[in-house]
Formats: structure tokens, sequence, C-alpha cells
């Protein structure tokens, strides 16, 4: 996340929205999948990530959602601003 956090975008805009693609498409469907086992065993733990708990995911895939959102669009101003500029 922190490349994702930088005031210069390090990950073009293009890059980002696959970043964002496979959290939605590939880990959100995986946390539902632990979520489910969570709610018929719930008395085993399920570590989804290593050293993270299923109760914490939702908060850091929120974050990365928001730092992927910022990330978009402060690239894809520098890109077409670049763009632009080379144009005239």
């Amino acid at each position: 996340m922190p490349l994702l956090e930088s005031n210069i975008p390090q990950i073009p805009s293009k890059e980002t929205s696959i970043i964002l693609h496979h959290v939605e498409s590939d880990l959100m469907p995986l946390i539902e999948r632990k979520k489910n086992k969570v709610r018929e065993n719930p008395d085993s733990p399920v570590d989804l990530i290593k050293d993270y708990r299923i109760e914490n995911i939702d908060e850091i895939v929120k974050l990365l959602r928001l730092a992927c959102a910022r990330n978009i669009s402060r690239a894809f101003i520098i890109e077409n601003t670049q763009k632009n500029l080379v144009a005239c």
C-alpha cells in the first residue's frame, strides 16, 4: 500500500486498475469463502492471510480500495497532463 499512497504515483493508472480488479474478482470471493467457514465453524480460527485474522481483513480491503482509488486519480491526472504538454 505505501506505493499506492505515494504523493507522486509510483504505479500507473492502468496497473492500479488491474490491482483493484484482482481485489474485487479474486480476493473478495476468497474472503467470503473464509467468512462462510467461520460462520459454519465459529470455534476454529481461520487466517485469511498469514498473520491477519478474518475480522481484520475487511478493514485492510477498505484501505486498499481507497489507496487504489486515490492512486488512480493522481496517476490519471499526471498521465493526461503529461500527454497534453507533449501535444503542445
